[in-house]
């Protein structure tokens, strides 16, 4: 009796290819279970997110308006006027002061210069 030799159905793999393919099957399971598990937590952290903004945009909303700092009442043109001038005559007035001390002290200067010659010629 003749045997019948025998034919693959499939590809045929080695021992090593097929534990490489049971091992990245092993891995995609265990990949699948964290994936859904971010899914859910960025699901979480997007309401998170949506819920803190509602919160900052109703505090924002209900928020009391800061209030301006006051204007300064704007002076008029004669008030003005009138702190110039008075500045003006003050200065004027200090520097007749100095002016009539320096006077002063060359008329003794000239006093005593002329007491001095006199002298000298007596």
């Amino acid at each position: 009796m003749a045997t019948k030799k025998k034919t693959s159905r499939g590809k045929s793999r080695s021992k090593s290819t097929r534990k490489k393919s049971s091992a990245k099957r092993a891995t995609a399971r265990r990949s699948a279970g964290s994936r859904a598990k971010r899914a859910t937590a960025r699901k979480g952290a997007m309401r998170k997110k949506t819920a803190a903004r509602k919160k900052t945009a109703a505090r924002k909303k209900t928020a009391p308006r800061k209030k301006a700092a006051p204007k300064r009442k704007r002076t008029s043109p004669v008030a003005r006027v009138k702190r110039v001038a008075t500045e003006v005559v003050s200065q004027a007035m200090d520097a007749g002061k100095a002016v009539m001390d320096e006077a002063k002290t060359m008329g003794e200067r000239v006093g005593e210069a002329t007491t001095n010659l006199v002298n000298r010629m007596t």
